[in-house]
């Protein structure tokens, strides 16, 4: 592995590795979000500080050098948390169909009970746009 890739990647996992703390002292990152990134950023770090490992694992898997596993393993991990990022977010979609939904049905039962009888929020609503 070429010394500039090494102290790249150096630079970089310390800078992420920063961020990532910082983001989650200001509680403006979500802690097992900020765990994948710690992780990959402390892999890439010990890596380029031990490229044998690099060396090592790149001629065990048969690539020709220990910079391609290093871009290999970053594209491979990127990857699948991206899967897990539009797993999660179809999950949100889903759930915030049902709830929308579940709204919708509350607010159309509450309309269509006593007219008298519905939440306080709706009769002060009424009430304001009586008096303009």
């Amino acid at each position: 592995m070429s010394i500039v890739l090494r102290i790249l990647l150096i630079i970089a996992s310390i800078i992420m590795i920063s961020i990532v703390v910082l983001r989650i002292r200001k509680s403006k990152f979500q802690i097992h979000d900020g765990l994948f990134w710690f992780l990959l950023s402390l892999l890439f770090l010990v890596l380029s500080v031990f490229p044998q490992i690099a060396t090592w694992l790149s001629d065990m898997i048969g690539i020709e050098s220990p910079a391609n596993l290093i871009f290999l393993c970053i594209l491979t991990l990127l990857l699948i948390r991206s899967f897990m990022l539009s797993v999660k977010i179809s999950l949100l979609e889903y759930n915030l169909m049902k709830l929308t939904q579940k709204v919708v049905i509350e607010e159309k039962d509450d309309k269509g009970g006593d007219k008298g009888t519905g939440p306080v929020s709706h009769n002060v609503g009424k009430e304001e746009n009586v008096e303009q």
